[in-house]
């Protein structure tokens, strides 16, 4: 598949996510304004309603710290490395901050495609097999029903760019490049750090014989990996007095995310009780269903596909065992805190799933889930921009 293609698909995602932004103001007039800063950072940008409410929710916070670091309390729940590059970019549009940071989403969603396709392609030794599902792994990561996040000012994009290029560049063996994105990669979201057993696991395995230095020398350029989680830690112990700060100011944001280790059962009992009591005529319930809906969804897929390739040691072509090492390291580990609230956005990184889809062999029950992609990110994507809450 050549890069105009994948142009091609992502011209339409972004000109289709700017309809519905204009059709969304049309749909909800009313609208949410349930986060804060709104005002001051998303309204005072000047820029027209359709495309500032990009940068609605997580976007004001990211918008804030690209403009003024971590002055404002709580912000610090939200990692550096995505609002340090709106701020180099910013300069190139007049330092807005909105504009900058919507156009450095959509660029890295059409980065992370051609990576996606790239890794797609590596990963075959049978190019021919492989390649007539690309196509098709490509529209279900660009149409995901959540997939208006790459587009917003949230760090999906840019991290899922990091991510396949860390995977890719393993499979290069070029492990200094590997240990440089990965750092990026943990300084982005905390998942990040997730990336380095999940590299190890693919070093030992995949690696031949070489000598000790050799080894040694890469294995070391691997522990790079957790680099930018550990400086943003160093940076939050040193100005707040708080490693952990991160963490801590979770629980500023509500969905009653706990700051401690929760067992998954209890998260899981404690939506069994909201889907059994609270009516469903209200917005709560409905939330809960689509986070409960996408995490059995995510975790199915995920199962068959550790089941198939555990079963004939190939499973679906493309899927290697270190990306579903690292998806289930995503899936899980929000059931530590809690609650599943985030968890339909959450589930964009678990890249293989796009691969499963795409490699179903009935074209009609691909048609079929990709129409209802389409309708599920137009109502996502209308309750979003109009201030909703929806992950």
């Amino acid at each position: 598949m050549k890069f105009k293609t994948i142009f091609s698909f992502w011209f339409l995602w972004r000109a289709g996510s700017f309809l519905i932004s204009v059709l969304a103001i049309i749909i909800l007039p009313n609208f949410g304004n349930k986060f804060p800063y709104v005002n001051e950072m998303l309204k005072n940008s000047g820029l027209p309603a359709w495309f500032w409410q990009s940068g609605n929710f997580d976007g004001v916070h990211y918008v804030g710290i690209a403009k003024d670091g971590y002055i404002r309390q709580f912000t610090q729940a939200f990692f550096p490395v995505y609002p340090m590059m709106i701020k180099i970019i910013s300069p190139i549009f007049f330092n807005n901050f909105v504009f900058a940071g919507v156009f450095l989403s959509s660029v890295f969603t059409l980065l992370a495609a051609w990576m996606l396709r790239n890794l797609l392609i590596i990963n075959d030794l049978n190019h021919s097999l492989q390649r007539k599902n690309i196509k098709w792994a490509l529209l279900f990561f660009l149409f995901f029903p959540m997939s208006f996040f790459y587009g917003s000012i949230y760090n999906e994009s840019f991290f899922l760019f990091l991510v396949f290029s860390v995977f890719y560049f393993a499979k290069k063996r070029n492990w200094l490049t590997v240990g440089i994105l990965g750092a990026l990669a943990s300084g982005t979201r905390l998942v990040g750090i997730f990336l380095l057993p999940t590299i190890l696991y693919a070093f030992i395995v995949g690696t031949p014989l070489q000598t000790t230095r050799y080894k040694i020398q890469n294995i070391a350029y691997i522990f790079l990996i957790p680099l930018g989680f550990l400086i943003y830690i160093l940076f939050l112990q040193i100005n707040f007095g708080d490693a952990l700060y991160f963490l801590h100011a979770q629980s500023a944001f509500g969905a009653s995310r706990s700051t401690g280790i929760v067992l998954p059962i209890v998260t899981f009992w404690r939506y069994v009780k909201i889907l059994t009591t609270v009516p469903v005529f209200q917005y709560n319930f409905w939330v809960a269903v689509w986070e409960a809906g996408f995490f059995a969804t995510g975790g199915v897929i995920l199962a068959i596909l550790s089941w198939m390739k555990i079963k004939n040691k190939d499973g679906i072509k493309g899927v290697g065992s270190s990306y579903l090492i690292f998806s289930w390291f995503c899936l899980l580990l929000p059931t530590l805190t809690g609650t599943l609230s985030s968890f339909p956005r959450y589930l964009l990184i678990c890249f293989p799933i796009y691969i499963f889809l795409g490699s179903l062999p009935n074209k009609f029950v691909k048609l079929s889930i990709l129409f209802l992609f389409l309708i599920l990110n137009f109502i996502f994507s209308t309750l979003f921009l109009r201030g909703y809450w929806v992950s």
